[in-house]
């Protein structure tokens, strides 16, 4: 044994990634297993539009987009649902998306507490795609690439 502390390493280096390997598989079951139990226990749109009486009486800032306005409600998509809220003076956003801060009520009602237009979003989007493109066609037109890294073009 002319190396005792490389061989040592090696049962470290093993001890770390099992140690890792069990904290993996530990956080999946953890956040599945008990993420599903506490699921029906705890607020959420589905739960509350399946019971209104038990989940009502919280708030909370919904992502969405308003679909179409009435006088005194509007509809709401919130990606898997689209709510019917009540509530006036909300605009639409232009190219882009909003947040509403929604009262949700025992009786079945939700009522717009405040609402925050994101609007242009898509648009900063589009030009940030486009910056990259712009970025990547002059980093790639001054460097090539090699096996080993990167070299003068």
């Amino acid at each position: 044994m002319p190396f005792p502390l490389l061989e040592m390493r090696g049962v470290l280096v093993k001890a770390w990634y099992s140690l890792l390997l069990v904290l993996i598989v530990f956080l999946f079951l953890y956040s599945n297993v008990y993420g599903a139990y506490v699921s029906d226990k705890i607020f959420s749109i589905d739960n509350y539009l399946r019971e209104p009486q038990k989940y009502g009486g919280n708030k909370a800032q919904v992502f969405g987009k308003a679909v179409s306005i009435g006088k005194d409600y509007f509809y709401f998509d919130a990606g898997q649902h689209t709510l019917r809220v009540s509530g006036a003076n909300i605009e639409k956003s232009a190219f882009g998306e909003s947040v509403a801060l929604l009262y949700f009520r025992k009786d079945g009602i939700i009522e717009l507490a405040d609402y925050h237009n994101y609007s242009y979003n898509y648009l900063i989007y589009i030009i940030s795609f486009f910056a990259v493109a712009v970025f990547a066609f002059l980093f790639f037109k001054e460097w090539k690439p090699t096996y080993r890294g990167f070299k003068d073009a």
